[in-house]
């Protein structure tokens, strides 16, 4: 499994998708940053309203700025890459020329996923945080740091199990740019369904890219947690019986 979960995370690494996908989260960081300090600077927006997204606050708001549809088109992506990606390419069947077990093989590609996007959501945090204490001062975001980086892992939760998902999707959908396509519609709808329907949408992961930064009650945050962890075990459990029931003959 090890070395499976390794040949898997080279193949991401080597395509430059995590390099990229990184230096994107840095660069939104930086950008938000010095417009929000220009903003500031300009007194344009009520000193109230400014505070909300500023100082302590910045790192959040640059994760309500990605968590929406940057941070799941970036999972779907690499599960494109590791799925659909392969099968059309011919080398998904090679590991199991090899004798891996098929389970074996998907768990390997999914905690791949996993692993890239801590990484990705890590940098998004750090990046924050240091543009954060560059324009505004250390203490601010220092104060703040550990309560943000509990919401940023919360958030990763429910990106993995977005990733899931996608998981199940590609299995399904055998073009790169069709899934990118549904996926997109995918998030803009739930959205939209979010925005109209705050409770029945509890039930569902995509509330959870951004609830984690607003919920303040134990029992609101476990309740979240809980959805987004069943999401990866009956998701999980939905691919890997496809996978194994899949015919693979390219």
């Amino acid at each position: 499994m090890i070395k499976n979960i390794k040949n898997e995370l080279c193949k991401i690494y080597k395509s430059y998708r995590f390099i990229i996908f990184s230096l994107i989260m840095v660069l939104v960081s930086v950008l938000m940053g010095v417009i929000l300090s220009f903003v500031e600077k300009q007194g344009t927006l009520p000193e109230e309203t400014i505070s909300m997204v500023t100082g302590g606050a910045f790192p959040l708001q640059v994760l309500s700025v990605l968590s929406d549809i940057v941070l799941p088109i970036f999972a779907t992506i690499l599960v494109c890459f590791l799925v659909i990606d392969e099968y059309n390419n011919g080398t998904l069947k090679l590991p199991l020329l090899c004798g891996h077990k098929r389970v074996v093989v998907l768990l390997s590609k999914i905690i791949a996923v996993f692993v890239t996007m801590f990484v990705i959501i890590l940098v998004s945090y750090l990046s924050a945080s240091v543009t954060g204490m560059v324009i505004w001062g250390s203490k601010e975001v220092l104060d703040t740091a550990w309560e943000t980086y509990l919401v940023f892992m919360e958030t990763y939760l429910s990106m993995i199990s977005w990733s899931v998902i996608a998981f199940v999707l590609a299995l399904y959908i055998h073009n790169s740019g069709t899934m990118i396509g549904i996926v997109s519609v995918l998030l803009v709808v739930s959205s939209i369904v979010t925005g109209l329907f705050p409770e029945p949408s509890k039930m569902l992961v995509p509330y959870y890219f951004k609830a984690f930064a607003t919920m303040s009650d134990l029992h609101s945050i476990l309740f979240g947690i809980g959805i987004c962890i069943e999401g990866i075990v009956i998701f999980g459990m939905f691919a890997i019986g496809k996978f194994n029931r899949m015919e693979i003959s390219k």
